[in-house]
C-alpha cells in the first residue's frame, strides 16, 4: 500500500485537483499491484519455502483450491496477487475520493510548522 501512496501523492503534488487524485490513485494502484507481484514472488513465497518448510507445491496446491486456474507461480501472481491488489487499490481510491473533499479542507487549514511558530526567525 506503501507503493500506491508515495505515488499518488508524487502525481498529486504537482497538480492538486481532484481529477489528478484520481490519476495518481490510479497510477498507485497499478504500480501497488507490480509490486505485490514482485514481493510475492522473490520474497513472501520463498519465505514460506523456507522458513516453514513448505514446497512450491504445496504452495501452489493450496492456492489452486481457491482458484483452480492457478498451477503455476506465473498463474499465482497473474491470477491470485494481481487480482487482489487491483480489487484493494480500487477500494482504497474510492475511499479516498470520496473522503478526498473534507480531507483536502482539513488538511489545508492545517499549518505544520515543524516545531517553529509561522514566519519566526531563528536567532
Amino acid at each position: 500500500m506503501t507503493t500506491l501512496i508515495v505515488i499518488a501523492v508524487s502525481i498529486y503534488k504537482h497538480h492538486r485537483t481532484r481529477k489528478t487524485a484520481v490519476v495518481g490513485c490510479l497510477v498507485g494502484t497499478a504500480g501497488m499491484a507490480v509490486v505485490g507481484m514482485l514481493t510475492n514472488n522473490f520474497l513472501i513465497i520463498p519465505y514460506y519455502t523456507v522458513a516453514m518448510g513448505w514446497p512450491i507445491e504445496t504452495i501452489l496446491d493450496l492456492c489452486a483450491q481457491v482458484n483452480p486456474y492457478i498451477g503455476s507461480m506465473w498463474g499465482y501472481l497473474l491470477l491470485g496477487v494481481l487480482p487482489f491488489n487491483l480489487i484493494k487499490g480500487v477500494i482504497i481510491t474510492v475511499i479516498t475520493l470520496l473522503a478526498y473533499k473534507k480531507l483536502s479542507v482539513f488538511i489545508k487549514s492545517k499549518e505544520i510548522t515543524f516545531g517553529h511558530p509561522h514566519g519566526a526567525k531563528e536567532a
